[in-house]
């Protein structure tokens, strides 16, 4: 048996003073055997950045002896943390894998979200060893398993649309990155990212938002709180070309694209974003007019493209499913009936909500005119 009041003595000798009286805490609560208070008192040791390097030592050397003791969902998510701090790919995945063998054979159904845990964490591994089909082939299975469940512990989805990021930036899918990316952080708070990593995140969502060819809205972005962390840095001026984009500002958007040269794929899609910005402003032209029917003098106005490209680009807008309607050829109008919904900013808000204002003025005016105007009428 394992001289655990040894073991715990040493590991405390050496990590930061900080995390040392975690230590006699965790011998009491194991001698005890409290193991859910055990479990709260090494979560708090697992979450401090201080634990790194000696995480993967306590694990197998003091949480190993009662793992079965514990949640295992905590104890997969222990295991996870301490691999961290494990180089190789391949050693990782071995020690995934000979943890799933063990939990599988308990054949408990309280272990089913511990198994896909290990499992997304399989493919992450299979991920990085550059087996990327084989990755995908889990993560679609595991998809499947999660779909069918009622209630779907946070964890299991942060790192199920953690590891489906990673694998569609691999594959350069900006789309997928995007909503995966975001699913992800919907699971977590800035908090548990490092500086550095939100800055990373922000950057590539940035980059993957302009370059995706179904995505022309940006408002989930532009309001979450990770978008900060580029403000005032070397990369502000891609928060601005978020921004005009997403409001459909040509003028601002000409303004930065001298910054394209820092970012080689944008410098090479730049084609492709001048086409994005004029589909994104004819969407705002439509989403501001207070009238349904458009000209194509007011399209070419507002893109600065000429009257013979007007129709094309509108056509790629309803092929997007951003508009609806139709185009009338020989008036050369468009007559609009859907908008796709979007997430708006506070100055689209304010003129939304300065429409109303007018409207409700416009209505009261031509009830006064009607009250004083209109005369009797009489209904057999």
């Amino acid at each position: 048996m394992a001289d655990i009041a040894g073991i715990l003595t040493q590991i405390r000798e050496e990590v930061d003073p900080t995390l040392a009286p975690l230590f006699f805490t965790f011998e009491d609560f194991y001698q005890r055997k409290l193991w859910h208070y055990l479990t709260l008192c090494l979560d708090t040791f697992y979450q401090s950045k201080l634990s790194i390097g000696f995480r993967m030592k306590l694990y197998t050397q003091f949480v190993s002896e009662f793992k079965w003791k514990l949640n295992q969902m905590k104890n997969v998510e222990f295991l996870s943390q301490s691999l961290v701090e494990v180089e190789f790919p391949e050693e990782k995945l071995e020690y995934l894998k000979t943890c799933h063998t063990e939990l599988e054979a308990q054949d408990k159904l309280d272990n089913e979200q511990a198994l896909l845990f290990l499992e997304v964490e399989i493919a992450r591994c299979k991920l990085h060893l550059k087996q990327e089909n084989d990755a995908r082939d889990e993560l679609d299975k595991i998809d499947t398993k999660i779909s069918a469940l009622d209630d779907v512990e946070l964890k299991l989805n942060q790192s199920y649309y953690s590891t489906n990021s990673e694998y569609y930036k691999v594959k350069s899918d900006y789309n997928n990155f995007y909503y995966q990316s975001l699913l992800y952080l919907s699971t977590v708070t800035l908090d548990d990212l490092s500086v550095v990593d939100q800055q990373r995140l922000a950057y590539e969502l940035s980059i993957s938002a302009l370059l995706a060819d179904k995505i022309y809205n940006f408002g989930e972005l532009l309001i979450h709180p990770i978008l900060s962390t580029l403000k005032g840095s070397d990369y502000n001026w891609l928060v601005d070309l978020l921004y005009s984009l997403n409001s459909g500002n040509i003028e601002q958007f000409s303004a930065n694209l001298g910054h394209l040269e820092k970012n080689p794929l944008l410098k090479n899609s730049e084609s492709f974003l001048k086409q994005k910005i004029c589909l994104m402003t004819l969407v705002e032209l439509v989403f501001s007019k207070s009238i349904r029917i458009i000209s194509f003098k007011d399209v070419s106005k507002a893109t600065k493209l000429s009257l013979d490209e007007v129709e094309h680009l509108v056509m790629r807008a309803l092929s997007l499913g951003l508009l609806k309607g139709s185009i009338d050829q020989i008036s050369q109008t468009i007559s609009i009936s859907w908008v796709q919904p979007r997430i708006i900013s506070q100055e689209q808000i304010a003129n939304m909500k300065q429409k109303l204002v007018e409207w409700d003025a416009n209505v009261s005016k031509l009830g006064h005119f009607m009250e004083q105007n209109g005369k009797e009428v009489w209904i057999q």
